[in-house]
C-alpha cells in the first residue's frame, strides 16, 4: 500500500510542474488525523521553502475521510490559512489528479522488486525527478477540465476562475496491488481521542494541585540562595565573586542533569524520573544545612541543583493528560505553585535566619519535596508514553481509571497507537524539520532564565547593599571595610543582612509574579503563544531600562513588581510551547534540554547581578535589557504556532509502507 503526498501546482500561466514533497512511512503506522496534521505541516514547510513566493496561496483538495474532517484538522486548516475546496463526500472528480500520477507509478512499478526501503527509495525518488515539468501541467489540466456538481448543482473549476498561479494539494492512497474486497474494519482510537472524549474532571483537578505542587518544592530550593547569600556571606567571609559562585553551581547540575534526565524520562517514563529526582533532591537538601564548609555547602548544592532539574516531568505529565483546550489556561496557572513557593520560602527565612539560622531554613525548605515522594503514588505514568513504548494495556487501565474519576466515558472501540522504536535521540533535536525551532528555543530559555534569576538576584543585591540611584557612595565603602577591621560584626565582604522591610519589598516584588497570569492566559489562548511571548519579552527589556530610572522606594518597588510579573510570564509562556512543539517522542528530551540550555543564562545572572551590578547600574540593566530584545525577536519569528493544535505523537511524516 502506498501513501503519497503529490503536491502539485495548476498555474494560469502554465508555470512548471513537480512532485514538490513525499515522505515514507515506517511499518504498520496508519493514517489518523494526528498523523494528517503533521502531514499538513510538511507540505506547508515544503511550499515555504521551495516557492516562498506562493506561500500563503494554497487550496487543499481532500476526500472526507475521517481523519480529514476532524475537528482538531479543521482547527489546523484555519491555522495555516488554506483554503479547502468544497465538493460531494468521496467525489469522483478528486480521481483526476491522483490516478494520473498514480497509475503512471503502478505501470513502471510492474515487474520491479525491490530488496529493501533504502532501494524502494531511491527507485521513487528517481521516478518523481525524471517526469517532465508537462506530466504535472497535464495533470492539472484535467482537475480544471472536470466539474463536480454539489447537492445545490453550483459548479466549480476553480483554476480556471484564478488570474494568478496558486497552490493545489491533494492527499490519497492507492493499493499498488490487485484490489481485493476488504472487510470493515473495527472502530479503533488514539490517547488523543480519549483524552479529549473524556474531558476535564476530578482527576485533573488531582493532577494540577500535586504536579502544580513541584513549582512549589522547586522554587524554595532555587530562591533558598538569594536569601542566604547575606548570612553565608558574613559567615563564611565570603567576596561577591564566591556568592555568585554558588547559585551558578546550582544551576550547572540543573544544566547537566536536566539532559540527561530528558534522555532517561523519553525512554524508562516521566514519572520514574520525576520521582528519582524529588528523593535526590531532598536527600542532598537535608545534608547542606550540615556543611562544615564553604566548599561543602558549594558542592552539596549543586548536588540539590541536579535533583531539581528532573522537577520538569510534573510539566510534562501535565501537559501530557489535559485536553487542547484546558492546556492554555491551566498550565499558566502552575505559576501559582511557585509564587507560593517564593513567598513561603521568603516568609521563613524572614522568621527563621534571625533566630535559629540559616541552616535550619534549609531542613525545613525541604518538607514540601518530602511530602510530594508520597503524594506522587496517586499520579499514573503518562498514557502517551506508555503506548509509545507498546505498553497499550497500562495506557488503556490509566485511561479508564481517569474517565471513572471524570465519570466520564470512554471512545469505543480499540486503543492503537503506533510503537515508538527510536525515542529520545539528541539527534531528532537538530533534524532539519525542528532544527530552527529548537534553536530559537533555546535561545529563548537561555534569555529568559538570564533575565528572571537577574530580576530575583538584582532585587535582593539592591536591597542589601542599598545600590539604587548610587546612593551608597565610593568613600562610603571605604569607611565600611576600615570600621570592619575595629568591629568583628562587620566583615570585608560587607555584611549586611536584610531588615524586616527588605522582605517585605521581596515579598511585594515576588507576588508580581501572578499578577500579569490573568492577562497572559488571554494572551497566550488568543493572540498565540508566538506573538504573547514576543510583547511580554519587549515590555521586560523595557522595564530593565526603566529601572536605571533614579527614584524613590516606592518606585523600586513598582518597578520590580512589574519586572517580576513579566519573567513570569515569559517563563509560563515558554514552558507551554516547547511542551506542545515537540512530539511524544521526544517532548521530555526538548524539555530538558531547554532547561539545561536555560541554566546558562541562569549561571551567568549571578556575576551581572552580583559583580558587575556593584560596578555599574547601568551597564548590567543594559545587558538584561538586550538580551530580552533578542529574545522578543526570536519569539516572533518562531516557525510553528502550536495555539490550538494537537499534541504530536512522533515525527510524522508521509510514508510508503511497503508489504
Amino acid at each position: 500500500m502506498a501513501t503519497l503526498t503529490s503536491m502539485t501546482r495548476a498555474a494560469a500561466e502554465g508555470l512548471l510542474n513537480s512532485m514538490k514533497n513525499w515522505e515514507m512511512l515506517e511499518k504498520n503506522a496508519t493514517v489518523n488525523k494526528e498523523l494528517y496534521i503533521a502531514q499538513l505541516h510538511c507540505v506547508n514547510e515544503a511550499i515555504r521553502l521551495k516557492r516562498p513566493d506562493r506561500h500563503g496561496q494554497t487550496i487543499l483538495l481532500h476526500d472526507s475521510a475521517r481523519p480529514h474532517v476532524a475537528q482538531v484538522v479543521k482547527a489546523a486548516l484555519q491555522e495555516l490559512e488554506w483554503e479547502v475546496l468544497q465538493h460531494p463526500p468521496y467525489s469522483p472528480d478528486l480521481a483526476p489528479t491522483d490516478y494520473h500520477l498514480f497509475r503512471s507509478l503502478s505501470n513502471h512499478m510492474k515487474g520491479v522488486t525491490f530488496d529493501n526501503k533504502e532501494v524502494l527509495k531511491n527507485w521513487l525518488n528517481n521516478f518523481f525527478d525524471t517526469r517532465p515539468g508537462d506530466f504535472w501541467q497535464n495533470g492539472n489540466n484535467k482537475l480544471v477540465e472536470r466539474k463536480a456538481m454539489g447537492e445545490t448543482g453550483t459548479i466549480w473549476k476553480m483554476a480556471a476562475k484564478r488570474a494568478e498561479p496558486v497552490t493545489t494539494i491533494s492527499l490519497r492512497k492507492l493499493s499498488l496491488e490487485t484490489p481485493e474486497p476488504q472487510p470493515k474494519e473495527p472502530k479503533t482510537f488514539t490517547v488523543e481521542d480519549a483524552v479529549e472524549t473524556i474531558g476535564f474532571g476530578r482527576f485533573h483537578i488531582a493532577l494540577f494541585l500535586i504536579m502544580g505542587s513541584t513549582g512549589v518544592a522547586e522554587a524554595m530550593e532555587i530562591m533558598l540562595i538569594a536569601v542566604v547569600s547575606p548570612a553565608i556571606r558574613c559567615e563564611w567571609q565570603l567576596e561577591n565573586w564566591q556568592v555568585a559562585l554558588v547559585t551558578t553551581m546550582v544551576f550547572f547540575g540543573y544544566m547537566v542533569f536536566s539532559i540527561l534526565f530528558g534522555l532517561l524520562a523519553d525512554r524508562y517514563g516521566r514519572w520514574k524520573i520525576l520521582f528519582i529526582s524529588f528523593l535526590w533532591g531532598a536527600y542532598f537538601s537535608l545534608l547542606t544545612s550540615f556543611s562544615p564548609s564553604y566548599i561543602w555547602f558549594v558542592f552539596l548544592r549543586t548536588m540539590v541543583g541536579c535533583g531539581v532539574s528532573g522537577h520538569a516531568q510534573g510539566l510534562i505529565i501535565k501537559t501530557e493528560f489535559l485536553p487542547t483546550k484546558y492546556r492554555g489556561y491551566m498550565l499558566p496557572l502552575s505559576q501559582v505553585f511557585w509564587l507560593a513557593g517564593s513567598l513561603l520560602i521568603i516568609g521563613l527565612a524572614s522568621v527563621i535566619i534571625p533566630t535559629v539560622g540559616w541552616r535550619w531554613l534549609i531542613r525545613i525548605a525541604s518538607i514540601p519535596g518530602i511530602i510530594l515522594i508520597v503524594a506522587f503514588r496517586f499520579i499514573p505514568e503518562s498514557a502517551r508514553f506508555n503506548v509509545s513504548t507498546g505498553n497499550t494495556q497500562a495506557a488503556l487501565a490509566t485511561l479508564q481509571h481517569i474517565a471513572r474519576m471524570n465519570r466520564s466515558v470512554m471512545p469505543e472501540g480499540k486503543l492503537v497507537e503506533p510503537i515508538l522504536e527510536k525515542r529520545g535521540r539528541f539527534a531528532d533535536l537538530l533534524d532539519v524539520k525542528y532544527l530552527r525551532t529548537t534553536l530559537q528555543i533555546w535561545v529563548i530559555w537561555l534569555g529568559i532564565s538570564f533575565a528572571y534569576y537577574g530580576v530575583i538576584l538584582a532585587s535582593a543585591e539592591l536591597l542589601e547593599r542599598d545600590l539604587v540611584c548610587g546612593s551608597r557612595s565610593k568613600s562610603e565603602v571605604v569607611v565600611s571595610v576600615g570600621a570592619s577591621e575595629e568591629s568583628p560584626s562587620q566583615s570585608l565582604c560587607h555584611c549586611h543582612m536584610f531588615a524586616p522591610s527588605d522582605y517585605r519589598t521581596m515579598i511585594i516584588s515576588t507576588v508580581g509574579e501572578i499578577a500579569l497570569n490573568p492577562l497572559n492566559i488571554l494572551g497566550i489562548n488568543f493572540l498565540g503563544r508566538r506573538l504573547s511571548l514576543a510583547i511580554t519579552m519587549g515590555c521586560t527589556a523595557l522595564f530593565f531600562l526603566l529601572l536605571n530610572i533614579c527614584t524613590s522606594s516606592a518606585g523600586l518597588i513598582g518597578f520590580l513588581f512589574m519586572l517580576r510579573a513579566l519573567v513570569a510570564a515569559n517563563f509560563s509562556t515558554i514552558y507551554i510551547y516547547t511542551a506542545e512543539v515537540y512530539p511524544t517522542m521526544m517532548r521530555a528530551l526538548g524539555m530538558g534540554t531547554s532547561g539545561s540550555l536555560c541554566r546558562i543564562g541562569a549561571m551567568v545572572a549571578p556575576f551581572i547581578s552580583q559583580v558587575l551590578m556593584s560596578a555599574s547600574v547601568l551597564a548590567a540593566l543594559c545587558l538584561f535589557s538586550s538580551v530580552c530584545v533578542v529574545c522578543a525577536i526570536s519569539a516572533l519569528t518562531l516557525p510553528v504556532e502550536t495555539k490550538g493544535r494537537a499534541l504530536q505523537v512522533q515525527d510524522m511524516l508521509l510514508h510508503l509502507k511497503i508489504p
